[in-house]
């Protein structure tokens, strides 16, 4: 990694956790770049950096939307979970939600870091 790439990332740490709040509006990347270039502290950091500054605010906010994709499904077991009646559906669904977690190559305590960034 080079000089520019470690303070554009080092920049872009302070910004992570306003960007994680605008990623979970759904809005489409594009929009979270917008929304970002109207804070005057990030417009001035990208314009005097090169086109790298921009590519990697994008890779950061792609980052964060996969996050997010894995934290929302997980919610999604969960609230499953709850409004199941019978014991054999929350077993089950327990049972997919653990599948899930396997083809995705996702820990428990990895799932449970991102919810806590998210929420």
């Amino acid at each position: 990694m080079n000089n520019e790439q470690t303070m554009v990332n080092e920049f872009l740490k302070g910004w992570e956790q306003h960007i994680r709040d605008i990623v979970k509006t759904g809005e489409p990347t594009s929009f979270v770049v917008c929304a970002l270039m109207q804070k005057e502290e990030i417009k001035r950091f990208i314009n005097k950096g090169s086109s790298g500054s921009l590519v990697a605010l994008a890779e950061l906010i792609e980052s964060i939307k996969k996050e997010y994709m894995i934290v929302a499904k997980n919610q999604h077991f969960l609230g499953l979970i709850e409004k199941a009646e019978a014991e054999e559906s929350v077993k089950m669904i327990q049972t997919n939600r653990r599948r899930w977690l396997e083809v995705q190559n996702h820990e428990e305590a990895y799932v449970t870091e991102l919810v806590k960034k998210f929420s």
